[in-house]
């Protein structure tokens, strides 16, 4: 899931498609793009990028993220992530 504009969508998903190759993992992935503030909501929707695997999503620390929205995250390196507002 991302928003437009997502800084970090592309390194993501390239990653991701890199893993899949590598594991020769027989699955697609979906990009769903989050629009208005009422999606995020319904959808649980913590930060640009938010990958889920069988609706889980990959990030413990996400847990701790309180409230939904538009937003996009910047990884700063190990278990610390900010949010940056859109």
């Amino acid at each position: 899931m991302f928003i437009d504009n997502s800084p970090g969508l592309s390194s993501i998903r390239d990653y991701i498609k890199e893993i899949i190759a590598e594991e020769a993992i027989d699955t697609d992935i979906s990009l769903l793009l989050i629009e208005t503030s009422e999606d995020a909501k319904r959808l649980h929707f913590t930060g640009s990028p938010t990958v889920r695997i069988n609706g889980i999503d990959i990030e413990p620390n996400m847990k701790t993220i309180k409230g939904y929205g538009l937003r996009s995250f910047h990884y700063l390196g190990e278990n610390q992530i900010t949010l940056l507002k859109v």
